[in-house]
């Protein structure tokens, strides 16, 4: 949620820009899962539809 935030504070908001940045703020573990979900790669996947496919890899998520 802050992430969101912070693209609209400085005005990003293509959400193929937003995919690609949000990989530069977890630690380089993380960041590695992240870019290595075939979603990252895949330009048809928007950042609404990235973003569902991460908060599936955290623990404790229920959402559908």
């Amino acid at each position: 949620r802050n992430l969101e935030q912070h693209f609209d504070n400085v005005g990003i908001t293509d959400l193929q820009q937003k995919k690609q940045w949000v990989v530069h703020y977890p630690d380089v573990q993380t960041a590695m899962i992240m870019k290595g979900m075939p979603a990252y790669a895949d330009n048809n996947i928007n950042w609404e539809a990235y973003k569902k496919v991460i908060e599936k890899l955290y623990i404790g998520d229920t959402k559908n």
